[in-house]
């Protein structure tokens, strides 16, 4: 279709083209099943690459239908930092994203994460 799609390309880079074939702020089933498979097994360094290419596309992919996946996976195995930087997105967007059919997952995985301190 028309839409800006995530998907992972072959292997290009230090990051084994885990992201090098991102075009955009909303993702597709794949590439979100992907990223998110591979933020539960990756190490530090290529978990930071992704988080990096992630974070300035973090607010529209909390409620894009895939895309909220991989923001509640790192607010699952993000590194403190991490978690709290995509919090600071959550910042003012509280109660739409809590109203959004998507956003309002992110924000339940957020809160559990601050309940059980993961």
């Amino acid at each position: 279709g028309g839409r800006n799609e995530m998907k992972p390309f072959p292997a290009s880079g230090r990051n084994g083209g885990m992201l090098s074939g991102w075009h955009g702020p909303s993702a597709d089933q794949h590439g979100s099943r992907f990223i998110q498979q591979k933020l539960e097994s990756c190490g530090v360094e290529e978990k930071a690459l992704v988080f990096k290419e992630v974070l300035p596309h973090a607010s529209k992919l909390m409620t894009d239908v895939f895309g909220n996946y991989v923001i509640q996976k790192f607010f699952e195995y993000g590194n403190p930092e991490q978690r709290r930087e995509l919090a600071d997105k959550l910042a003012g967007q509280i109660l739409p994203l809590s109203l959004q059919m998507y956003g309002c997952r992110v924000i339940q995985k957020h809160l559990w994460g601050r309940v059980y301190k993961i």
